[in-house]
């Protein structure tokens, strides 16, 4: 399990760097400049589930779920500093708005699958 966790980290941060360093974003599509951002959130995540497995004792308990729906949290937030800092458009009133919004969505959510 840890090697194979190893494996997908190393995957999408290579995927990243390689990425980053072949393509040029001036001569790009559109549509190919939000690859680094999905790049990074895939990254995030599977290193926050590499971090948790070597953590756990037993990565597949109750609050496995919990813990991945927080990696995934924190994944999105960064991501979506990271695309307000490419744009120039990163403030702290933004940091702010973004973190309050994310974290508001991850208690509506968490909220709303537990009566399932």
């Amino acid at each position: 399990m840890k090697q194979q966790l190893l494996s997908q980290v190393a995957l999408w941060w290579g995927a990243l760097i390689s990425f980053l360093l072949i393509s040029n974003p001036s001569h790009l599509p559109i549509l190919l400049l939000m690859v680094p951002f999905v790049l990074v959130f895939l990254a995030i995540r599977a290193s926050w589930r590499l971090v948790e497995v070597m953590l756990s004792s037993e990565p597949h308990n109750n609050s496995s779920r919990a813990f991945a729906e927080r990696g995934s949290l924190l994944a999105s937030i960064l991501v979506a500093l990271l695309a307000l800092a490419s744009i120039g458009q990163l403030t702290a009133r933004d940091v702010l708005t973004v973190t309050l919004l994310s974290l508001l969505g991850y208690f509506y959510i968490t909220r709303n699958s537990k009566r399932t």
